[in-house]
């Protein structure tokens, strides 16, 4: 590999830490989806080491997160999220994420009861993330 490629590849994983802490960078993150590794709870499979979930003590009634293929372009996908929590103002997040940086992300998606998320859609070669939590 070249000097000029190194320094490239080294600057893209920096921007790709500052970029991945932006997504979920305190206690408000209380578990999620990623894809292929799964869900994660109270710091178990943790997707990223700027989440920090060992504080939660409350847990919502169902998360699902999943990637969705574009029925009419199966060059896309998309990540949809979606929690049930009683009783709960709480929100969802859905992020397609590409060499660890953020490129759609849903937003939260705050209510009562039960919230859904969905990325707009983007390349297959993104990966699919979805969050839930109910601090701001």
């Amino acid at each position: 590999m070249t000097n000029k490629m190194t320094k490239a590849l080294a600057v893209m994983v920096a921007f790709g830490a500052i970029s991945t802490s932006a997504f979920a960078n305190s206690n408000a993150v209380g578990g999620g989806w990623e894809e292929g590794k799964g869900y994660f709870y109270n710091g178990t499979q943790n997707p990223s080491p700027f989440i920090s979930t060992y504080e939660v003590k409350e847990y919502p009634n169902s998360h699902e997160g999943k990637v969705v293929n574009n029925p009419n372009n199966f060059r896309e996908a998309k990540a949809v999220g979606h929690t049930k929590w009683k009783g709960k103002w709480h929100y969802t997040r859905a992020q397609m994420t590409w060499l660890g940086m953020v490129r759609l992300d849903s937003k939260r998606q705050w209510d009562y009861d039960e919230t859904h998320a969905e990325t707009d859609w983007g390349p297959t070669e993104y990966s699919g993330k979805t969050f839930w939590g109910n601090e701001e």
